[in-house]
């Protein structure tokens, strides 16, 4: 016995199919990541029924209507997520409008306490024009909050469609407020505004997007590919002991088949 663990081909072997089996692995998940997907079922819900959601409703519609893109928006469903009837949702909160028209109120009332607060200190400022910027001031003041899309992934309905879909439906999101941003910044540069740290802020994240996960794959699950790999890597491990017996075998009888009649012949030779 202890002949067979000193010989160099011994740890060669173990060496070899060690090898084999990293090889698989990295094979067998690289396949399960590179999948081509399109089509993703992915409830799209307005909760907020706003003339701004509305229109931001009808243009992801339209943006993803396509037969080659990724995600296809369908109707809610009571249950959707666990009867399986899509992968994930886009979820225009309630109030959604509201606070987007809120953040709009705010920065004119900025453009307008400013310019008539710098024509007040010059002593330019007119008579009729001292009530408008007491309102101005008043509305500067109220709170404002950002927007909210909530993103919801199904993520145990299927590993791969869940990863895909946990980055590109916050990016959808995100894009919309960067446009949003975008255009509240030019308007408050024309005019030349400065804003506090927390009301740029705001400015610069007018929508806020929170990502929820339900059905959660466990994470030493290796993203649901677990059991395919626990069956392959067992198979190939199952070769370790018979590639060494095979190869002593073959070394110590003429004959280079192995069998039960040979195998305790075998065992007391080493």
């Amino acid at each position: 016995m202890f002949d067979v663990i000193r010989s160099k081909r011994y740890w060669l072997a173990l060496l070899l199919v060690g090898a084999i089996i990293g090889i698989v692995s990295f094979a067998l998940i690289g396949i399960r990541n590179s999948v081509k997907v399109k089509q993703i079922p992915v409830a799209l819900v307005n909760e907020d029924k706003g003339t701004l959601s509305n229109k931001i409703e009808s243009k992801l519609r339209k943006k993803f209507n396509g037969k080659d893109s990724k995600i296809k928006w369908v109707s809610p469903q009571k249950d959707g997520f666990n009867d399986q009837k899509y992968y994930g949702a886009f979820i225009i909160r309630s109030g959604f409008s509201k606070e987007l028209q809120q953040q709009n109120e705010s920065l004119k009332a900025q453009i307008i306490s400013q310019k008539l607060t710098t024509l007040q200190k010059k002593e330019e400022l007119p008579d009729s024009a001292k009530s408008q910027l007491l309102q101005a001031k008043f509305v500067t003041q109220k709170p404002v909050h950002p927007a909210q899309i909530k993103i919801s992934i199904n993520q145990g309905m299927n590993a791969q469609a869940s990863q895909l879909l946990s980055q590109a439906l916050p990016q959808i999101a995100n894009a919309l407020s960067s446009r949003i941003s975008a255009q509240q910044q030019s308007v408050l540069s024309k005019n030349k505004i400065n804003l506090s740290a927390k009301s740029w802020d705001l400015v610069s994240t007018p929508i806020s997007v929170s990502t929820h996960e339900s059905n959660k794959i466990e994470k030493n699950t290796v993203n649901g590919t677990a059991p395919m790999l626990l069956v392959a890597l067992a198979w190939f491990s199952a070769l370790i002991p018979s590639l060494i017996l095979w190869r002593e075998h073959t070394k110590r009888s003429a004959s280079k088949f192995l069998n039960a009649t040979t195998i305790p012949n075998y065992s007391y030779e080493v």
